[in-house]
């Protein structure tokens, strides 16, 4: 999501990206098909081989991922599947790109649709995703020249 918006990863299918970041480490497939874990440290430095720089955060929390959109970074956000719905199980990553001050709400792309029906863009107040976060991810933005 981040490379289509700043067109580093526009010429890669997701397909692609995918498979790049599984070989890189950034999750695991187990034997029954299913994915175990994305890996923070793995990720960021596929994202790295992007055109990206950033760093894992431990201690992500509403008032952090506010000061991370105020300098221009995206927050990759770690959040708790089963705090979103009671369908759901482990975690998963949502990308926050904008705060809005006046409304208290963040605006985050979700590709599997868990803090939205609408994934892209959705609108999650601040003190849901507070309830949603796992308080880990990774803070990104270009590599400035």
């Amino acid at each position: 999501m981040i490379g289509d918006t700043l067109d580093l990863t526009t010429n890669k299918s997701l397909y692609t990206l995918t498979k790049e970041c599984h070989v890189k480490g950034g999750f695991k497939i187990l034997e029954s098909g299913s994915i175990s874990g994305v890996f923070h440290v793995p990720l960021l430095n596929y994202a790295r081989s992007l055109g990206l720089e950033g760093q894992v955060e431990k201690d992500l929390n509403v008032e952090t991922i506010k000061e991370a959109l105020a300098k221009n970074r995206f927050v990759l956000l770690s959040i708790d599947l089963a705090k979103t719905t009671k369908n759901h199980t482990g975690g998963h990553l949502i990308l926050v790109h904008t705060y809005d001050k006046a409304t208290d709400d963040f605006i985050v792309h979700d590709c599997a649709h868990t803090v939205a029906s609408n994934g892209k863009n959705a609108v999650v107040p601040a003190q849901a995703l507070e309830s949603y976060s796992n308080k880990k991810g990774l803070t990104l933005s270009p590599v400035v020249a």
